[in-house]
């Protein structure tokens, strides 16, 4: 083997700490997106099948009535 052979430098400097903070960052901001869209899922699932506005998981659906009479 190369006796010259150097192994790499792995020590923590200021840019892997900007790093971790832009990570921290893009994750929440990446949450409130997901939560955001997640609400607009039940909103427009609620509306479209029960026709409530609602930002809950679930409304009980408007009752069909039968043909029969």
């Amino acid at each position: 083997m190369d006796q010259h052979f150097h192994k790499r430098d792995f020590s923590v400097n200021d840019r892997l700490l900007g790093i971790c903070g832009l990570a921290a960052v893009i994750g929440g901001i990446s949450t409130l997106a997901a939560v955001v869209l997640l609400g607009l899922i039940h909103l427009f699932t609620n509306l479209f099948s029960s026709l409530a506005v609602s930002l809950s998981r679930s409304v009980r659906p408007r009752s069909i009535h039968s043909a029969r009479g």
